[in-house]
């Protein structure tokens, strides 16, 4: 798709030509066997994981179903969200912090830049919530080799 300026308006129009909801679909296997089914012109966000669709129409990413959410929703919206975390509110802003570094973490190894920032925005958000102590832990477990 590429912008093009409306010739009445003078406004940039952005919308797609095709309906990328009408394409084949991908599925995304997550460690618990989950599957988040996604249109195929969305997935090519990522050429890291375009090369494996190829092969089968299946995808398995070894990667917890929530932090596979993340991925997916930023797929169809390019915005960052995380699932609603359980427990006491340490423990869910412990929980939400992970998973903004496992995040984070994934991000780099797809090389989506845009989602890096994201998830490094919600590290120092909630990261300056937190213990120092309870910060480090959590990013030695989700990135053990920097």
């Amino acid at each position: 798709m590429t912008p093009s300026t409306d010739l009445l308006s003078g406004e940039v129009d952005t919308r797609p030509e095709t309906s990328p909801y009408a394409d084949c679909t991908v599925k995304l296997q997550f460690k618990d066997g989950s599957k988040y089914t996604i249109p195929y012109p969305l997935f090519r966000k990522w050429p890291k994981l375009i090369s494996l669709a190829h092969r089968s129409q299946t995808v398995p990413v070894y990667i917890d179903w929530d932090i596979g959410h993340t991925l997916v929703h930023y797929l169809f919206t390019d915005t960052y969200q995380c699932l609603k975390p359980k427990g006491p509110p340490h423990e869910k802003l412990t929980a939400e912090f992970t998973t903004s570094v496992r995040v984070y973490v994934l991000s780099r190894c797809l090389k989506s830049s845009h989602l890096e920032e994201l998830a490094k925005i919600q590290i120092q958000r909630l990261g300056g919530r937190l213990p120092i102590r309870t910060v480090l832990d959590q990013v030695r477990k989700a990135y053990p080799d920097p």
